[in-house]
């Protein structure tokens, strides 16, 4: 009280004084001293609310009450006891001034009162306590005696002092310091520390019992009633939705639940709920605002299946993040730079990363929802830098950006006249500047300056410098320049110009429209790369082997039309083995071969909708390959726009962590490409399972899904009219493989050495043929060695079934449990091709529907079971039994017999 009286003659004496007394020291020391007496009062308040919880705590465990619920609220809990009573539990902050509040079982099994861990005793030196007494029976014809309640205490706040009742505020006991220590002689007193509930540390719960931990640890157990068992909880019961129309998922969880559990909801003023169950205790409700947002509620309920039913209100408001300033100046120093913001809103926050080595959170960075953010930025030696800070949602979205910009400390010189940059640099020790800034105009004679004369120059600045083309190779093979900001004029990026310089950071302006082949080859320092909205082409090996290079951005409405590629290694981004993602602009139209060949940490590849892509691009050139997304290997996902009309031979050959391959609806896809016999597509794509071929394709070219080892199944379109040799071949784990109704498929291809479609598919187990094929060419099924049954569809026009070499280049050869072969729709086969059938020693029965024996090659149906049995149309069984190969069957009858 001293202290406070002491700063109030203070100021009334300053309040005299001339206009030049500065007296904000002494307002500020007011205001901090009147915050700290509300904040205690504020505790008084909720240390009172406690002791009456913690004695209706101990009350419960003498009148052997159970708790029915435990309500978490914004500030502490509410807890509901089997009789319909409550107590209030307030959260407080730790601090060691306020005086600890308890209760502690005595030898004598009655809860008493503690003050700071010692028995509270009343006047006389008894311990106080914290339970009613229970009365006395009477005796026969008379009143027993009434029990006594047990005692409350009482705190409060006087002079600075806290202050002790027993007897319901009649007196008061001193029990020490509350807030500062008074000052002596005028001098202020020590700051005493926040305030703390002083009763409650934790309250926690587990399924049978709800567990009080008091402050000095002790803990008081009260079981949970049958029905308290059953809760729902949720990771949040606030819904805050930034703009209408948006929608936020939670998630729930059930304790106790039963399989027969149901949970509903019920929402209103324009809000819509939907609940999803992921089992029977866990799931997810996602709800969407109405536009515009108005404050509303949203009722959970959850029931057992039976008695037990609980409810769970879910408050719903408008989201609201505000940045007093989201543009940032720094200077060149660095230091700590606080942003002050109000939100209702859960948010973390993202720095890019190529502005991690000089924008960074600072340690003293507030929790999470608090109004400041601290970045630490660091001393900046070079030329001004930005970035730009997200504030994201737990969905990843973008509620508000920040705009950091940093000043740098550089050289700046004007050039007035071309080739005079030597000149105007002639006062300075220019073989030592490490940052530079040139305006004015500058030629061939002053790149060559730059880079031969200023080895130490590391960051330079010419986006003043009025020129449309830089100088062939200005900076080839330069060790000096790290950051360069290119002339805002500048329209065109020759050839080779940055080739395996040291560059890490370049910006290029907005009016560039090409940068040619091999701009930036292996430039291994480079970090990230920014192409503005008016490049429409991006030459061949443009960033090859940039290794270092994460981070690639097309600007929004970008006119880029051809990303470049070529015959050989040579792809626009290949070998940039620190991509790790890319979204490919709408607008272009090729991606060429090789273009991100190589890239194996390129994990996510994404479209920007209504893309205009014709071709994927690919090749080869064995034992060479050259596809776009050739051998990215940590490529998990992707999904193909609607505009592609072709994936060329080898585009995703050896993603082996290629699993999902999708195609946006309304596919125009016509070939899948392939080469060789080891040029697929999607060949050596081991983690493949499945994939649905659109309707629109027409040819499955040569080893387009060859050794695609995890594919399970495969579905051909209609459409389909050729499946090219080796297409499926070495699929080892395709089990089904079904034609779609109609089918236009003509030709199943096969060649030598064992280069059939579906060749070494040896989890086939059966195939039905559509009608439409004319032709099973050699070595097609070779080493299918589970396949057991083929039949062929109805009103087939079946010709031919190849072979021939040898053996091992039949159509159907050396298949060891092929049983049945059902042949009786396939009225117009001319040709059985050598050794079609040979070595198929489990081949029992053959059905055929061609009155006329076809003709046999050698050997087609040599080493089948000797009890075989063939099936013809009726009446043509003499003509086979005369017919060559046909008579290597034991049996020959009739289909009708």
């Amino acid at each position: 009280m001293k202290k406070l009286l002491s700063l109030l003659m203070c100021g009334l004496l300053l309040f005299g004084c001339g206009d030049k007394y500065d007296d904000s020291a002494l307002r500020n020391d007011l205001n901090d001293l009147e915050n700290r007496v509300a904040k205690l009062e504020e505790l008084c308040k909720q240390m009172n609310t406690n002791i009456s919880s913690l004695q209706k705590i101990v009350e419960a465990l003498q009148d052997n009450l159970s708790i029915s619920k435990v309500e978490q609220i914004s500030d502490g809990y509410i807890i509901h006891f089997s009789d319909g009573s409550t107590a209030t539990i307030k959260n407080g902050k730790n601090s060691e001034d306020a005086p600890i509040i308890g209760v502690k079982k005595d030898t004598d099994g009655i809860y008493y009162w503690t003050l700071d861990g010692e028995w509270l005793t009343d006047e006389k030196g008894n311990k106080v306590k914290a339970q009613g007494t229970d009365g006395k029976d009477g005796v026969d014809g008379e009143d027993g005696t009434n029990g006594k309640d047990g005692i409350t205490p009482q705190l409060k706040i006087e002079n600075g002092r806290w202050m002790l009742s027993m007897d319901n505020g009649k007196t008061w006991t001193d029990i020490g310091q509350a807030t500062g220590a008074d000052g002596t002689d005028g001098e202020d007193g020590v700051d005493g520390k926040d305030g703390t509930n002083g009763i409650f540390k934790s309250v926690t719960e587990d399924n049978d019992n709800v567990y009080f931990t008091l402050e000095d640890d002790s803990v008081i157990t009260i079981p949970k009633s049958d029905n308290s068992k059953f809760a729902i909880a949720f990771d949040t019961t606030d819904i805050a939705i930034l703009n209408g129309g948006e929608s936020k998922t939670i998630s729930y969880t059930i304790t106790d639940a039963t399989k027969n559990t149901v949970v509903k909801a019920i929402a209103q003023d324009g809000w819509k709920v939907k609940v999803d169950a992921t089992s029977t205790d866990k799931g997810t409700i996602t709800i969407t605002a109405p536009n515009p947002i108005v404050e509303s509620e949203i009722l959970v309920f959850a029931n057992d299946g039976s008695y037990r039913t609980v409810m769970v209100s879910l408050n719903c408001m408008q989201g609201q993040i505000n940045i007093a300033d989201n543009s940032i100046n720094a200077t060149s120093a660095g230091g700590t730079q606080e942003i002050k913001l109000t939100t209702n809103l859960d948010y973390t926050i993202e720095i890019p990363e190529d502005a991690q080595s000089w924008l960074s959170l600072a340690p003293e960075t507030r929790a999470l929802r608090e109004d400041t953010i601290v970045f630490e930025v660091t001393a900046n030696e070079g030329m001004q830098r930005y970035t730009t800070v997200a504030l994201k949602d737990e969905q990843g979205k973008i509620l508000q950006t920040i705009i950091f910009r940093q000043l740098g400390t550089c050289t700046e010189v004007h050039v007035e006249t071309k080739g005079e940059l030597e000149n105007e640099l002639a006062g300075y020790d220019y073989a030592n500047i490490e940052s530079l800034k040139i305006t004015g105009v500058l030629n061939d004679v002053d790149f060559l300056f730059i880079y031969r004369m200023m080895p130490n120059l590391k960051n330079l600045d010419i986006a003043e410098v009025n020129i449309t083309a830089l100088p062939i190779q200005a900076f080839y093979k330069s060790t000096n320049v790290e950051n360069l900001i290119l002339p805002n004029t500048l329209i065109t990026i020759g050839e080779e110009m940055f080739y395996q310089s040291k560059l890490k950071t370049v910006v290029i302006p907005a009016n560039a429209t090409t940068i040619g082949n091999s701009a930036f080859e292996q430039c291994a320092s480079l970090i990230s790369i920014d192409i503005p909205a008016n490049v429409e082409t991006i030459g061949t090996a443009v960033f090859w082997g940039c290794s270092s290079l994460t981070t690639v951005t097309f600007e929004k409405g970008s006119q880029l039309k051809t990303i470049g590629g070529g015959s050989s290694y040579y792809g626009a981004f290949s070998y940039c083995t620190a991509l790790t993602s890319i979204e490919i602009p709408a607008s272009v139209e090729t991606i060429g071969a090789s273009a991100f060949k190589g890239c194996s940490k390129l994990a996510t590849v994404t479209f920007e909708k209504e893309s205009q892509l014709k071709t994927i691009g690919g090749g080869y050139s064995e034992p060479n390959y050259y596809g776009v997304f050739s051998d990215c290997t940590a490529l998990t996902s992707i999904e193909i726009p609607a505009s592609v009309e072709t994936i060329e031979a080898a585009a995703f050959k050896g993603c082996s962590s290629l699993a999902t391959v999708t195609f946006e609806n309304g596919s125009q896809l016509k070939t899948i490409g392939g080469g060789s016999y080891s040029s697929g597509a999607f060949s050596d794509c081991t983690a493949l399972t499945s994939i649905e071929i659109p309707a629109s394709v027409e040819t499955i070219e040569a080893a387009a899904f060859k050794d695609c080892s995890s594919l399970t199944s495969i579905e051909i379109p209609a459409s389909v009219e050729t499946i090219k040799a080796s297409a499926f071949k070495g699929c080892s784990s395709l089990a089904t493989v079904t034609f779609e109704n109609g089918s236009q498929l003509k030709t199943i291809e096969g060649g030598y050495p064992s280069s059939g479609t579906f060749a070494d598919c040896t989890a086939l187990t059966s195939i039905e043929i559509p009608a439409s094929v004319e032709t099973i060419e050699a070595a097609a099924f070779k080493g299918c060695s589970s396949l057991a049954t083929v039949t062929f569809e109805k009103g087939s026009q079946l010709k031919t079934i190849g072979g021939g070499g040898s053996s091992y280049y039949g159509a159907f050869g050396q298949l060891k449990n092929l049983m049945t072969v059902d042949m009786s729709a396939c009225t117009q086969v001319k040709t059985i091709g050598e050794s079609a059938f040979d070595g198929d020693s489990e081949l029992r029965l053959f059905k055929i529907g061609t009155e006329t024996p076809p003709t046999c090659g050698r050997d087609a149906f040599s080493g089948i079971n000797p009890y075989s049995v063939l099936k013809v149309p009726s009446g043509c069984a003499d003509a086979y039994k005369a017919k060559s190969g046909w008579n290597n069957f034991a049996s020959i009858t009739g289909l009708d017999e």
